[in-house]
C-alpha cells in the first residue's frame, strides 16, 4: 500500500483517490489553482486505518505533524500550506479539502472559523459564498447533526445568493442524505428535479459537464432504489455510465478526475447489483472498479472477492481477498474476514485463524466481526 494517506508518499501502488490526493496536495503547496473539484472523499478514518494496517498506530495523533517527516517533504511543506487559509476562495477551498482527505477535520473547521458544527447554530446567512462548499463538505463530515445539515443544505440550493452550480452541489448531497438514510421528505421529488431540469445552466466545459452530470444521475439513483424500483434504479445507472463515457480525458489531470468520478460510480453499480441478485454485472462493476483504481484499492478487490464468493468461484474469491489484505488500509480487516470465512470453507483451520485474528487486530468492532 502506497504511504498516500499516512505520510503523502508515493512509494507503492496508488489507488484514483490517492493521486487525486497527490495532485491536491503539491497544488496547494505551490499555490496552484485546481480548475475543478475532485469527486472522491475519502473517510476521515483512512488515515487511521492506514496506520493501523501497518502497525503504526503510535504515530496517529490530531493534527499533522511536522516532526514526523523532513520539512523538504511534500508532508511538511503541506503541513505549512495548511496552518493558515489563503485569501483565494479556491486556494481556500482546496486546503480544507486536502485537510478533510487526510482525516484532519477539525483543523478544517477551525480554518473555516466555524464556531459550532451543529445546524441549529447556523443561519443561511452564515454561509459564506465564496467558501459554501467546503463549509458543508465539513460540516457533513464533522456535524453529530446530519439531517439538520440536510435542511440546511436544501434551504441553500434554493438560494439565489449561489451560483447554480453551487446550488446543484448542496441540492445532490441533500439528496444522497435522503437516499442513504431512506427519508421520505416532501421536497425530495422537487430537488431531484431540480438536479436534472437545471443542467444547462452549470456554465461548465464539456468534459466536466459530463463528470457532474453522471455524479447527478447517480445520486438521483438512490431515491428509486429506497422506493425498492429496481428498473428505475439502474435507468439511472445506465445514465450515470453513459455521462461518464461521453467524458473524454484530454490531459494527466483529466485522467485523474476521471478515475476519480468512475470509481465510486461503478462501486454503486456494484452494491445495486449484488443487492438485486445480478451477479454478471456486480462481477462486471467490480472488475471496473479494479480497473478505475489501478488495482491499488482494497475496496474493489473486496468487492470482487464478494462477486467471486457469490457465484461459488471460492478460489478467485479467496485471490481477490488476499490482494485487499496485501494493500493494507481500510479495507485489511473486512478482506482478512472474508479470506477467513473461505478458508474455513476450504477446512484450512489454522489460516482461517489466523486471517480472523488480523481482522481483529486492525478493526476489532468490525461489523463482520461482530455478527460473526
Amino acid at each position: 500500500m502506497s504511504s498516500v494517506y499516512t505520510w503523502l508518499q508515493e512509494d507503492g501502488a496508488v489507488s484514483h483517490h490517492g493521486h487525486a490526493t497527490l495532485e491536491l496536495a503539491r497544488r496547494v503547496v505551490d499555490a496552484a489553482p485546481l480548475p475543478y473539484r475532485f469527486n472522491s472523499k475519502p473517510p476521515l478514518t483512512l488515515r487511521l486505518f492506514a496506520l493501523a494496517s501497518r502497525h503504526q498506530l503510535e504515530l496517529v495523533s490530531p493534527g499533522m505533524r511536522p516532526e514526523a517527516r523532513p520539512e523538504s517533504d511534500l508532508w511538511g511543506a503541506a503541513y505549512e500550506s495548511t496552518r493558515s487559509l489563503p485569501d483565494d476562495p479556491m486556494l481556500a477551498d482546496m486546503t480544507v479539502e486536502l485537510l478533510l482527505r487526510l482525516g484532519f477535520a477539525n483543523e478544517a473547521s477551525a480554518l473555516l472559523g466555524l464556531a459550532s458544527t451543529d445546524p441549529r447554530d447556523l443561519q443561511p446567512c452564515d454561509i459564506d459564498v465564496d467558501l459554501a462548499i467546503p463549509q458543508m463538505h465539513t460540516l457533513l463530515r464533522t456535524s453529530p447533526d446530519r439531517g439538520g445539515v440536510a435542511e440546511l443544505l436544501l434551504e441553500l440550493s434554493m438560494s439565489d445568493r449561489f451560483s447554480a452550480y453551487v446550488r446543484a452541489i448542496f441540492a445532490k448531497n441533500f439528496v444522497v442524505y435522503c437516499g442513504k438514510t431512506v427519508t421520505e421528505h416532501p421536497e425530495l421529488d422537487g430537488a431531484v428535479s431540480h438536479l436534472t431540469d437545471g443542467d444547462g445552466e452549470l456554465e461548465l466545459d464539456d468534459f466536466h459537464h459530463h463528470l457532474f452530470m453522471q455524479t447527478v444521475h447517480r445520486a438521483v439513483a438512490f431515491v428509486p432504489h429506497m422506493r425498492g424500483d429496481v428498473a428505475a434504479t439502474f435507468d439511472c445507472l445506465a445514465a450515470a455510465e453513459k455521462c461518464q463515457r461521453e467524458a473524454v480525458p484530454t490531459s494527466r489531470l483529466d485522467e485523474i478526475h476521471w478515475n476519480d468520478h468512475a470509481f465510486p460510480l461503478y462501486e454503486t453499480m456494484y452494491k445495486s447489483a449484488l443487492i438485486a441478485g445480478n451477479t454478471s454485472l456486480a462481477l462486471s462493476a467490480a472488475n471496473s472498479m479494479i480497473e478505475v483504481s489501478h488495482g491499488a484499492d482494497g475496496r474493489a478487490w473486496l468487492a470482487l472477492a464478494t462477486s467471486e464468493a457469490s457465484v461459488e468461484h471460492l478460489d478467485e474469491a479467496l485471490t481477490a481477498a488476499r490482494r485487499a489484505v496485501a494493500l493494507g488500509g481500510r479495507q485489511t480487516a473486512a478482506g482478512a474476514f472474508a479470506a477467513a470465512q473461505i478458508l474455513g470453507e476450504f477446512e484450512e483451520e489454522d489460516e482461517s485463524r489466523a486471517m480472523r485474528d488480523v481482522a481483529a487486530a486492525i478493526d476489532p468492532l468490525s461489523p463482520s466481526l461482530v455478527a460473526s
